[in-house]
């Protein structure tokens, strides 16, 4: 039988140390799934498919953003050339009469483009209300046959004057020959 004296040689030697410190790495090693609590697979594939969710939700949110935003500018535009559809009309009717019968049309925002708008102030103003508006518009005759493509330079003033700085026709379009009639050489 062995005395305390036995036991205290054991201890100090380290054998019943080390057989204790094997026994309680076993154990913790074996009991590791139950004492550290580990993610479930259940539980990986639901928190995947949730991260995937608000990845989902925060894509739909920027299109939306983006579309609300060129929905915006397209706004704009379409109020700026209906502004200047009595401007962009006569503009068009003078130098189409010459070369048709009737007039030419221009299809208000939907031929028409906004190509830049400049505003013009000077060294000691901060935000002046004159502006240069560059539009491209496709004018067409009938039903919407394009005779050409031109670009037209606006200057706008703060009382809402449009003032046409210029005109520069791009491009002809020919028309079909059952329409020929709609020229007047």
């Amino acid at each position: 039988m062995k005395t305390n004296i036995d036991i205290y040689r054991n201890l100090r030697g380290g054998v019943i140390v080390k057989k204790i410190v094997v026994f309680f790495i076993i154990v913790l090693t074996l009991m590791r799934p139950f004492v550290f609590a580990t993610i479930s697979t259940e539980e990986k594939i639901r928190n995947l498919n949730e991260e995937q969710e608000r990845e989902k939700t925060r894509a739909d949110l920027k299109f939306i953003k983006e579309k609300e935003a060129k929905e915006q500018e397209t706004l704009y535009d379409d109020i700026i050339v209906t502004f200047l559809a009595p401007t962009i009309d006569k503009v068009i009717d003078d130098y189409y009469k010459s070369i048709l019968k009737g007039s030419a049309h221009y299809g208000g925002v939907f031929y028409t483009k906004i190509i830049c708008i400049k505003r013009i102030s000077g060294p000691d103003i901060y935000r002046s209300a004159n502006f240069i508006i560059e539009v491209e518009i496709t004018p067409y005759v009938g039903p919407h046959m394009t005779v050409g493509r031109d670009r037209i330079l606006i200057k706008l003033e703060p009382d809402g004057t449009a003032i046409v700085l210029g005109l520069e026709h791009l491009e002809d379009h020919e028309l079909p020959e059952h329409m020929k009639g709609y020229y007047l050489h």
